[in-house]
């Protein structure tokens, strides 16, 4: 399932989106409070178990991404999956490499969290925890993340 969230943008999001034919599609097109706001609005509207956002000017590593995540979650005790990252210049460059670890509780205060771009989890750690805050302009999901790893022990 693709939930798309735009936040009434005139870039041609929303004419590009109107023509995809899929019964796997969700679009909503309207003003939003910032990221935050859109993601909350991604989990509300979703239907799915298992969660994870791609960003605009994000890209999946390789056509079996998802399958190598859905497969992870097949061990039903998993709540959280997260990975590695690869981040590329405007020319798919690569440019930094971020190598995930096994999270252990007292990284954060390491100053080390999962990446959230390649963060998973099954949509009871949001009914668990809460929506992202709309308090913060750019840290919500590290925020979110300490709250389902930290706090609430996911």
């Amino acid at each position: 399932e693709w939930v798309v969230i735009d936040g009434n943008s005139s870039d041609g999001t929303k004419e590009f989106l109107q023509n995809i034919e899929s019964n796997f599609l969700n679009y909503i097109s309207e003003s939003d409070k910032g990221i935050y706001d859109a993601m909350n609005k991604g989990v509300r509207f979703s239907q799915g178990q298992i969660l994870g956002f791609l960003n605009s000017d994000d890209y999946f590593y390789d056509s079996h991404s998802l399958e190598k995540i859905a497969t992870k979650f097949s061990n039903t005790d998993l709540h959280i999956v997260h990975g590695n990252l690869v981040f590329v210049d405007k020319n798919l460059k690569v440019v930094r490499f971020w190598q995930a670890e096994q999270f252990y509780s007292g990284q954060f205060s390491k100053s080390m969290s999962p990446a959230h771009p390649t963060f998973y989890c099954r949509k009871e750690v949001y009914n668990s925890v809460g929506p992202f805050s709309l308090e913060y302009k750019i840290v919500g999901d590290l925020d979110f993340m300490f709250r389902a790893l930290e706090i609430k022990n996911f």
